[in-house]
């Protein structure tokens, strides 16, 4: 990919290496498929319910039974996302109700 003009070299350097790493865009998975991701702290059990709805579990704290999830995508800790995108060596943004859950880095990620 060349880099953008517009962005900054480490904007350009952070999609460079979201595509080397890898990850799994969340329109390859159909209703139905279920999704783990690995990150440092927690391993996400994801079940695609709908076209933008999930079901996840895994975390202790927020989600230790199936819970109702809306997930924007994966971000580098700052307020750039990459939307509709769970990414190696980035972070899952979530939402359980009106509650913003940011994870630890994924360190994988695999339809099951």
């Amino acid at each position: 990919m060349e880099p953008n003009k517009n962005l900054s070299d480490q904007i350009n350097n952070n999609i460079h290496q979201s595509e080397v790493n890898g990850g799994l865009f969340l329109t390859d998975v159909a209703i139905g498929e279920t999704v783990s991701a690995k990150t440092r702290n927690t391993l996400y059990t994801i079940n695609k319910t709908g076209e933008n709805d999930y079901l996840i579990s895994g975390s202790k704290k927020y989600c230790p039974q199936p819970t109702d999830c809306k997930i924007a995508g994966s971000t580098w800790g700052g307020s750039m996302l990459k939307i509709g995108f769970i990414g190696i060596g980035m972070h899952l943004e979530m939402y359980l109700g009106q509650k913003g859950i940011l994870t630890s880095m994924i360190e994988s990620v695999n339809k099951i």
